[in-house]
């Protein structure tokens, strides 16, 4: 999802923490200063921590067909 700032973060519905998302790309202040929020480089870098994401917090994984 977009935020306020310009950036763009990832967000789980099933592990919400207070609104902290997952990964950011592109976002200034107080997200890039979070040690549990992943930055990443690239948009896709944002797919790659989604992928990481399923796989440890959903047991999901490409391989059973269940993820993207």
């Amino acid at each position: 999802m977009g935020n306020e700032d310009g950036g763009v973060e990832l967000l789980c519905r099933d592990h919400f923490d207070g609104g902290r998302p997952l990964a950011c790309y592109n976002s200034p202040g107080d997200r890039q200063a979070d040690p549990k929020v992943v930055q990443v480089a690239t948009i896709p870098g944002l797919w790659i921590e989604a992928v990481k994401h399923l796989a440890s917090g959903h047991q999901v994984t490409p391989e059973n067909g269940d993820a993207p």
